[in-house]
């Protein structure tokens, strides 16, 4: 007998003990080859991260030589569950010179602002929307923004980015006058007629009015829904003895682009019942 052969009855009993074991591997297989063909093939898809959707409803308004940019709070995460550890916003700028185009070939860089989102909240009567204003700009230039919002973890969610050039103001009016009277007060002002940049480009469509509280600053948002084409606006329902603010900005169209002048000097008046 060969010294590495085994005797037929050695062998035989191994492949009787071997085929239950081959059968199982091969009905495991077999299983795994009918389990992976049911359902929808298609590539894996990645799982959406719990970082902060970018935010929505974006504006950037030119208000005399300012920007003013506003932006809705986003609510959710990027996997759709809800967004409850909002830290702040990182705010970017960059300068763009609008007769070359193209200002998204680049992103924004500088690190204009941050803004705390609790601090915000508690601070502004609208807390679904925060409002910032860049002081920091010249007519001829344009600017892109990018909004970032960034959670409790100092993550950085997706991004929102706007842009628009900056033009020379046009000229607000000269006076507002005021009259009271039971509930009511009412506004005048002069009309104007040139811009201060003479540009064909541009036409006045009428006027805007901002209202407060004596002792409170202006919103983001006129009291008026359409800019005013008259140089009277009565403002009605208002409560006798509580003492109301009002400034007022020429509303002006550069091309495509709206723009207000500065604000006049802001006046304070009361309603008040007869005697």
């Amino acid at each position: 007998m060969h010294p590495f052969s085994f005797p037929s009855r050695t062998s035989s009993a191994l492949r009787t003990s071997g085929a239950p074991r081959i059968c199982s591997v091969l009905a495991c297989a077999l299983l795994l080859v009918i389990l992976s063909g049911c359902g929808k093939k298609g590539p894996v898809m990645p799982l959406e991260a719990r970082l902060p959707v970018a935010p929505s409803k974006v504006t950037l308004s030119q208000r005399g030589e300012s920007m003013l940019l506003g932006w809705g709070i986003p609510k959710t995460n990027q996997d759709g569950s809800e967004l409850t550890k909002l830290k702040r916003f990182d705010i970017y700028r960059i300068d763009y010179e609008p007769e070359r185009g193209c200002p998204e070939c680049r992103n924004p860089t500088y690190l204009l602002q941050q803004i705390d989102a609790d601090y915000y909240r508690s601070t502004s009567q609208d807390n679904q929307r925060i409002y910032m204003w860049d002081h920091f700009v010249e007519p001829g230039s344009g600017y892109r923004y990018s909004i970032v919002p960034i959670n409790h973890k100092d993550q950085a969610g997706k991004a929102t980015t706007i842009h628009r050039p900056c033009f020379p103001a046009p000229l607000p009016p000269e006076e507002l006058r005021v009259e009271t009277a039971d509930r009511q007060i009412t506004l005048q002002w002069d009309a104007v007629t040139p811009l201060n940049n003479s540009s064909a480009q541009t036409a006045i469509i009428g006027y805007n009015i901002y209202r407060c509280n004596a002792g409170e600053y202006f919103g983001p948002r006129p009291l008026n829904r359409e800019p005013l084409k008259t140089t009277t606006y009565v403002d009605m329902n208002l409560d006798n003895g509580r003492a109301y603010r009002y400034t007022l900005r020429t509303v002006a169209q550069y091309g495509e682009f709206m723009l207000e002048s500065e604000g006049v000097p802001a006046i304070v008046a009361t309603p008040a019942a007869p005697l």
